[in-house]
């Protein structure tokens, strides 16, 4: 896992809306999906804690018996582009919305190379 033997970080600082979000997941077993982003989060022990954009599943009885595409519409310029179906998908019956939107920027960088901004000059 990403925190066993991390050279850098050994404790992900998790932080819901409210108690009865914690309460929620509290002593159950979670998915974890997102991004890091360590640089200058709020909480924790700074160059200790992680911080991620992402979202909070339940484990136990979340698993959909054949993966299930979701499609995506693209429009660039007024104009609506074919994104492959595949590009985006679960195996998840419950699923954040932060992992479908993880699956799209993947998509939009590597096609259009949407987080460099020598694109946009």
């Amino acid at each position: 896992g990403f925190f066993t033997n991390h050279s850098w970080y050994n404790d992900l600082l998790v932080d819901f809306d409210s108690k009865d979000i914690v309460d929620k997941y509290k002593g159950k077993k979670v998915d974890l999906y997102g991004a890091y982003y360590g640089y200058q989060c709020a909480g924790g022990t700074p160059n200790k804690t992680a911080c991620m954009y992402g979202g909070v599943t339940l484990h136990d009885n979340n698993r959909l018996t054949e993966e299930k595409k979701v499609p995506i519409n693209l429009w660039l310029d007024g104009k609506q582009n074919t994104v492959p179906l595949e590009t985006v998908k679960t195996n998840k019956k419950n699923v954040t919305v932060q992992e479908l939107d993880l699956q799209a920027r993947r998509y939009l960088q590597e096609k259009y190379n949407l987080y460099n901004s020598e694109v946009f000059d």
